[in-house]
């Protein structure tokens, strides 16, 4: 069985930027050859966090998943290419950037999300202090009549 180490690689990149977890552990479980192969970047990353030095830490992974017949013998059997392509592919700085890049991303989603529905929430009080009909202020706003109600309950805020 001869895996195509770089589409293996660059997907795995892919599914690290996943924002649930979950899914990345449903994915792999449907896919054998993407959790072993996950099972071996994470055993990486953990000694590379761990302050071992690239090569020791893809030495040592790459001898856990020949230990443990990860992807049925292809790592024993391409040893030198797995190494190879793990040292010269893997870019810690990169990594780090790209989570931070995520992170940030993420962060600022949240908050226009969050900020979205406080001008939301504010439209539906000026609303109601209006007097618009709860329908109305449902339909302009696209706030739940829960939301709205909890408006009218809680005292305004300055």
């Amino acid at each position: 069985m001869r895996l195509p180490l770089r589409e293996a690689n660059e997907f795995v990149l892919y599914t690290n930027s996943m924002r649930s977890l979950c899914e990345r552990k449903t994915l792999q479980k449907k896919c054998k050859a993407l959790y072993a192969y996950c099972s071996y970047v994470n055993r990486v990353k953990q000694n590379l966090k761990a302050k071992m030095p690239a090569a020791n830490a893809v030495e040592e992974a790459l001898d856990y998943a020949i230990a443990e017949n990860l992807l049925e013998g292809y790592f024993k059997q391409q040893k030198m290419e797995v190494i190879n392509m793990s040292l010269t592919e893997f870019d810690q700085e990169q990594y780090d950037r790209n989570r931070r890049r995520d992170a940030y991303l993420d962060g600022r989603e949240e908050g226009e999300r969050s900020g979205i529905f406080i001008g939301k929430q504010e439209d539906a009080r000026n609303m109601l202090a209006d007097g618009l009909p709860l329908e109305k202020i449902v339909l302009y706003t696209g706030l739940s009549v829960e939301d709205i109600r909890a408006l009218e309950a809680a005292p305004a805020t300055v």
